[in-house]
């Protein structure tokens, strides 16, 4: 049997978890990601047909647009420069994508009466996109 943790703290052994001896490190390795997405739907408070942007579509943000939709978000709008980053998004349950590279003002119209956005989330950690999302 392996042992993993879920901290970068190897003494917290609280945060060790058996992986099952058919499952290989390769597919445990994503369970550490997927508790990332569920603690930030979490702290959310919940998107229950919430309308949802999400800024950035690497691994973690796929993982969270696939989330939201099995949650119950009512609408889930995502935000990136490339096309491959926003096909992937689509494939996983985004309703809504808006290439930043080509339309700079993309999410302009969300930002008309004070936003149209419940919850927004960044994982990205791009100033301009932190920048578009906020009146949005």
């Amino acid at each position: 049997m392996l042992w993993r943790t879920t901290s970068l703290n190897p003494k917290s052994v609280s945060q060790a978890h058996p992986v099952a001896d058919h499952l290989g490190v390769s597919a445990a390795v994503p369970a550490k990601r997927l508790s990332v997405v569920c603690t930030a739907i979490e702290r959310a408070g919940g998107v229950l047909s919430k309308r949802v942007l999400v800024t950035g579509c690497g691994p973690i943000n796929s993982l969270l647009i696939g989330g939201l939709w099995r949650v119950g978000a009512a609408h889930i709008a995502t935000a990136a420069l490339s096309n491959l980053a926003l096909d992937c998004a689509r494939r996983v349950g985004a309703d809504e994508t808006i290439k930043l590279r080509r339309q700079r003002d993309g999410l302009d119209p969300h930002t008309k009466d004070k936003g149209r956005f419940d919850a927004v989330f960044d994982a990205c950690g791009s100033e301009a996109a932190r920048q578009h999302c906020a009146p949005a």
